[in-house]
């Protein structure tokens, strides 16, 4: 039984004091950090204090959390990248001399707007790494423990931060981004890891690599408890393969760039509820400000209701944001749904998405996880690609193209076409066009990757839904 349920593993606090406030404690606590940020910013940054000035307000005019939801305000990617245009290279946010600029950070691109620029400090650094140590230790890491690393370090914050977190955890870790899977697995097997982090699509790729290679997950990999996956959405059909293959618990840990750390994470209950649903991921509000807005209206949004994040790191030094508004696509969640006591509110597991992945398809809007949800709860499949385009006679045709695990008869590939054809039709309400690829057509995914193709408009460069 993966070990996740609470009755195996205890509760145990890593920041005593913060985990244990009451509810009122912690927004109190929140609010005085919040406050002394503004007036730091305001002091420090020539970007936040021009955009104050501009409305005619100073810190003094924000005395409750509506004031700072309506009188500052929100700040969008765009706004970002024309101040690093403006003032290069990282824009006239950057509110410390560079002499005390120890790292650089870089979003990833995906959007295809441009790449973000945030400078850190060594305190920047070192709370980014404080934030992963806290996950670490929710999900049973401990000094010592062997944990395999398979994100790419480079000047994205992921890999910086994850890493940096396992040092200040104490771990004996391992930096196995660049070995191809078969290697990992052997490292894997020879080093008796106790955690593993990785994201949903390459833990696949792992465990059928595995099953090809002759790998026992038990008797190969016998210390393995926890499995923390980031960067992408998944069904809960899904985690129940995964963790009964691996023997494992899978964790989910939600953070940005932006946010300079981990945003929200499991605790040890893990990636679902005792009712067969999604879990929460408990936002580390200590260190965020975090609002869930309705999109049209922007006002806050109710527990289980959708709407799009809202961020204010608490404790940025060299690049702060203010408000900053995500694009992604969260679900509030109480802290009284989660059964560990901790007081901080948390976003639904498994389902945080982007507004701008979504893709009109026939006239309907449709969201990519909720695909993935209906592919990937047949478990012959082992990946897939879909792409959107003008077709004979300037007819919009929607296709997919499917990856069968290699174990899996021919006879059974060809009624699982079928039946993802028409369960795509009765659940979407889109008729694809779905067919077989060989094995090993698709590049894997190793951090952040994307299965939808919009080829609809000629003339523009091919957007990646």
């Amino acid at each position: 039984m993966p070990i996740r349920k609470l009755g195996v593993r205890e509760v145990e606090f890593y920041h005593g004091t913060l985990e244990s406030m009451s509810r009122t404690e912690l927004v109190d606590y929140q609010w005085l950090r919040l406050k002394a940020q503004l007036d730091h910013v305001w002091k420090t940054n020539a970007f936040f204090r021009d955009r104050f000035q501009e409305r005619g307000i100073t810190p003094d005019d924000i005395r409750t959390p509506e004031d700072y939801r309506k009188k500052v305000p929100l700040l969008t990617k765009k706004d970002l990248l024309v101040d690093q245009t403006d003032n290069p290279p990282y824009g006239n946010r950057l509110g410390v001399p560079l002499d005390k600029v120890v790292q650089t950070h870089l979003t990833s691109g995906t959007s295809g707007l441009g790449q973000e620029i945030y400078g850190c400090t060594r305190a920047d650094v070192e709370h980014l790494g404080g934030m992963w140590a806290v996950n670490y230790h929710w999900v049973g890491v401990r000094p010592g423990d062997a944990v395999f690393h398979f994100w790419p370090i480079a000047t994205m914050t992921a890999g910086l931060g994850s890493m940096r977190g396992l040092m200040q955890s104490g771990a004996r870790y391992f930096l196995a981004a660049f070995f191809d899977t078969k290697t990992k697995l052997e490292l894997m097997k020879r080093f008796d890891p106790k955690a593993m982090l990785t994201v949903p699509a390459y833990l696949t790729t792992l465990t059928e690599t595995a099953k090809e290679l002759g790998f026992d997950f038990r008797k190969d990999f016998p210390s393995l408890e926890a499995i923390l996956v980031a960067a992408g959405a998944y069904p809960l059909s899904w985690v129940t393969e995964m963790e009964e293959t691996w023997d494992a618990a899978i964790y989910e840990q939600y953070g940005s760039t932006q946010k300079g750390s981990g945003i929200a994470m499991s605790c040890e209950a893990g990636v679902g509820d005792e009712k067969g649903g999604r879990g929460l991921l408990h936002i580390w509000e200590p260190f965020v400000y975090a609002e869930v807005l309705d999109p049209a209206t922007r006002e806050p949004v109710k527990p289980g209701e959708a709407g799009e994040l809202v961020l204010t790191p608490l404790e940025r030094e060299a690049s702060p944001l203010l408000r900053f508004a995500t694009n992604d696509k969260v679900v509030l969640r109480s802290h009284t749904d989660c059964p560990c006591g901790r007081p901080f509110d948390g976003l639904e597991a498994g389902i945080v998405e982007r507004y701008d992945d979504m893709i009109k398809m026939k006239g309907q809007n449709v969201w990519p996880a909720a695909i993935d949800s209906i592919v990937f709860a047949d478990h012959r499949v082992f990946d897939y690609r879909g792409r959107v385009f003008m077709g004979t006679g300037g007819r919009e045709t929607v296709e997919m193209e499917v990856e069968f695990k290699k174990d899996v008869p021919v006879e059974e590939r060809l009624r699982a076409l079928g039946g993802l054809a028409a369960a795509l039709q009765e659940r979407v309400g889109i008729r694809m066009e779905v067919r077989e690829v060989l094995a090993d057509s698709f590049d894997r995914v190793l951090f952040k990757g994307k299965r939808w193709m919009d080829e609809r408009i000629k003339g523009l460069d091919r957007k990646r839904i």
